[in-house]
This record gives C-alpha cells, sequence and structure tokens, in this order.
C-alpha cells in the first residue's frame, strides 16, 4: 500500500506477487523504482510510476534483510539457510544499478539477527547472542564491537552520526558512541520497559552531544 506524506491519503495498492515481504526501498540509482525483497528468496524491481514489475532475481536462500546506504552504489541482502541442520547466514553484494551478484559474499554459521547499514555504507552492524558485530563491508572482515551481559534483540543506527543503540531480552536500551572508529563506548543504559524490546525503525538525535537527547520508535 502506498499512502501520500501530506495527508496520509492511501493512494495505491499493489500485489507483489511474492511470499512474504522482508524488504522494501527505493532504489539508491533510481528514486522511481522500488526494492522489494521477500522470504522465498526473490529481489524485485517495479517502477512506482505505473507499477509494472521490471525486473525479478532469485538470489538463493530466503532473504531476511535488504540493507541500502545512500552513500555506496551498492545493495545487500542477508539470506538464511540450513547446513546440515544449523542455520547459515550470507551477506550478499550487489550492485545497485543493474543489480548483479558481486563475488565476495561473507557466510556467518552462528545464529545472528537485527543487521543495520552504517549511513556510510562501509558497515554493517548485527547482533549475535549478547555481542554486537561488525562487518566491513569492503573487506568482509567481522569484529566485536560490544559484549553486553545478556542476549540483545534490536540495533538502531544513528543517520548522520557515529551513534548506535541496543537493546536487550529485559528492555534495557545501550547508547553506543564512536562504535566506528573507537569500538563502542557505553553511553547510557536505559530500563524502559520490563520486556523485551521487539525492534525499532529509526534513532535521532539533537545536534548537540551534551546532554543527548535520543527518540527510539519501535
Amino acid at each position: 500500500m502506498v499512502y501520500s506524506t501530506r495527508n496520509a491519503a492511501l493512494l495505491h495498492v499493489q500485489k507483489l506477487g511474492c511470499s512474504e515481504v522482508t524488504g522494501l526501498s527505493p532504489s539508491p540509482t533510481n528514486s522511481q523504482q522500488l526494492l522489494v525483497t521477500s522470504r522465498d528468496g526473490t529481489l524485485s524491481v517495479w517502477d512506482m510510476t505505473d507499477w509494472t514489475l521490471m525486473k525479478r532475481l532469485t538470489v538463493g536462500s530466503s532473504v531476511s534483510h535488504l540493507l541500502i546506504s545512500r552513500s555506496t552504489e551498492h545493495i545487500f541482502l542477508v539470506t538464511r539457510g540450513t547446513e546440515s541442520g544449523n542455520t547459515i547466514t550470507t551477506i550478499q553484494k550487489h550492485c545497485a544499478a543493474t543489480l548483479s551478484h558481486i563475488s565476495n559474499s561473507l557466510t556467518i554459521k552462528k545464529p545472528c539477527d537485527n543487521f543495520r547499514i552504517s549511513s556510510c555504507g562501509n558497515f554493517i552492524m548485527f547482533t549475535r547472542d549478547t555481542r554486537v558485530r561488525v562487518i566491513n563491508t569492503s573487506t568482509c572482515a567481522t569484529f566485536t564491537r560490544f559484549t553486553h551481559d545478556m542476549d540483545l534483540c534490536a540495533v538502531a543506527l544513528h543517520p548522520t552520526r557515529n551513534l548506535a543503540a541496543v537493546a536487550d531480552v529485559n528492555g534495557r536500551i545501550c547508547l553506543l558512541n564512536d562504535w566506528i572508529v573507537k569500538g563502542c563506548v557505553e553511553v547510557e543504559v536505559q530500563h524502559w520497559h520490563a520486556n523485551q524490546v521487539g525492534g525499532w525503525g529509526s534513532l535521532h538525535a539533537q545536534t548537540s552531544y551534551s546532554p543527548v537527547v535520543l527518540k527510539v520508535f519501535w
């Protein structure tokens, strides 16, 4: 469904012809095209001017995340499969303009979730049990930026600053500063809820850093 940002009016309803949708985003190279990923392992491109299907690619296993940064010419797909009964997560790198698959993919053989891409497009953050892990999208090198005392269940990255927030199964939210350059520094811990944080969509902050004022929506 497409809504107007001016008056919230419903403008269009489109059947996408795939299974459960896991990602929706305008193409970083053409704002009139919509990229759609789904559980059936497909990546589709729709023309939003007349809602025609331009292309549909089968990318392999079920797609769980579509990661796009406006600062890079690449998009990243997180796919899930199984090997010997274990879940295998693969991060695929594609050219945003042609959608062609670039060879350097990364495979993670341990359970992980909550993938987010930095605004610069150079890093992907995700959670693995109690740890926050980071991937360098150029080299595919991974490293730990933060270790918590409980399992983590949600991640949000600031759209312009080197600031992140992670949440645990007990409702605590940790604000992490300088997570790219200096490693994760715990800025503040808040206990907002008695239950697990399910996830959130965006993270915003005022321009001055002291004091930190954040609005987190989930």
